[in-house]
């Protein structure tokens, strides 16, 4: 979603809400992957829903360590896991913080 949305691409609404279900039963259910939150942040705010992403946007910072990395982290599209995925998913949640 977040390719499409850089890409300038708009016709994603059916997506987005199925996303944004997804993404708020992760956080109702306290099964927060900081890696799916972090990149659909970021395809809201490339759709200028701001207030949306800010608030996926804000929950991530609660996983984010005094040293600066994000944790909590599920899967990435790589399949990482370790010290690769907690990079890859704070890398993905500084685009989207960088919109902020």
């Amino acid at each position: 979603m977040w390719a499409l949305t850089s890409a300038g691409n708009t016709n994603v609404t059916k997506e987005i809400e199925a996303l944004m279900k997804l993404a708020d039963e992760s956080i109702n259910d306290a099964n927060v992957d900081t890696y799916l939150l972090s990149l659909f942040s970021a395809s809201l705010y490339n759709l200028n829903r701001t207030e949306e992403a800010e608030r996926f946007a804000n929950e991530v910072t609660r996983f984010q360590r005094e040293e600066g990395n994000v944790t909590n982290s599920k899967t990435s599209i790589t399949s990482s896991e370790g010290f690769n995925l907690q990079l890859e998913t704070t890398a993905i949640a500084t685009i989207a913080w960088l919109n902020n």
